[in-house]
């Protein structure tokens, strides 16, 4: 009999379904209780069953239907059973789903997990523009994370979003870009910039066969910056180069 009350549940209207999912969680039928709650709609009743009896099959389904129109305080408890069965990355798409962005940057610092280029996105054109210093703090953590996880080139578009240029010409640095880095000090009026760029510069091979040009943006940035000490110890390590060849 239990077995043809089930499959007449999957052809029955919700309101049917609803009764004999009733029926089935009565009897401590759980499996079938929670794929006809699933089935009539009910998911927050199908994920409370599911996480109580461990239907550990049906709560990855259950969760990969989700959106963020459902309940939060029902999203929040599956991000929490999977952050307890260590499965970070579910939890980490559950909580961007609900737009929960701290606790999602807390499991990538965490567990050492990639924010991807469309959630970054996504999370920047939300709080662009907000001046909440809280939503600021939040912006500059995920770009710490992009440059962490090694998305230096994502993380230096984040920066000058923030306008943090300083923070941004060390990504460019990072992806060792000669020319970006020099046309990115050009167009900006810091010293700070104009030194970083020079010093990446130096560690290049200036000195090499037709590099006169690095040699020159080099001196420029210096120059620029009014770093004159440092621009007085190149010329003496140019020096010292054409001695010593």
């Amino acid at each position: 009999m239990d077995n043809e009350l089930y499959n007449m549940g999957h052809t029955a209207p919700p309101s049917t379904q609803n009764l004999i999912a009733e029926y089935f969680e009565r009897k401590g039928i759980y499996e079938k209780a929670s794929n006809l709650y699933m089935i009539s709609g009910n998911v927050k009743k199908a994920l409370n069953i599911c996480l109580i009896t461990q239907q550990y099959d049906l709560i990855r389904e259950i969760s990969e239907s989700l959106d963020n129109k459902n309940d939060p305080e029902l999203l929040n408890s599956l991000a929490s059973y999977f952050m307890d069965q260590k499965e970070y990355d579910k939890a980490l798409g559950i909580f961007i789903k609900i737009k929960e962005y701290d606790k999602a940057l807390n499991i990538c610092e965490t567990h050492n997990l990639h924010i991807s280029h469309e959630t970054a996105d996504s999370i920047f054109n939300e709080f662009e523009n907000d001046t909440d210093e809280t939503k600021l703090i939040l912006l500059k953590k995920l770009a710490k994370q992009l440059t962490t996880q090694g998305d230096f080139e994502l993380a230096h578009q984040k920066y000058v979003q923030m306008k943090d240029l300083s923070r941004a010409m060390k990504c460019l640095i990072k992806l060792g870009n000669k020319e970006r880095v020099i046309e990115f000090a050009k167009g900006a009026r810091n010293n700070e910039l104009n030194i970083l760029a020079a010093n990446f510069l130096q560690s290049l091979d200036f000195h090499e066969q037709g590099n006169e040009e690095v040699m020159k943006n080099i001196v420029h940035f210096y120059s620029k910056a009014k770093a004159y000490l440092s621009l007085t110890n190149f010329y003496e390590m140019v020096a010292s180069v054409i001695t010593n060849s």
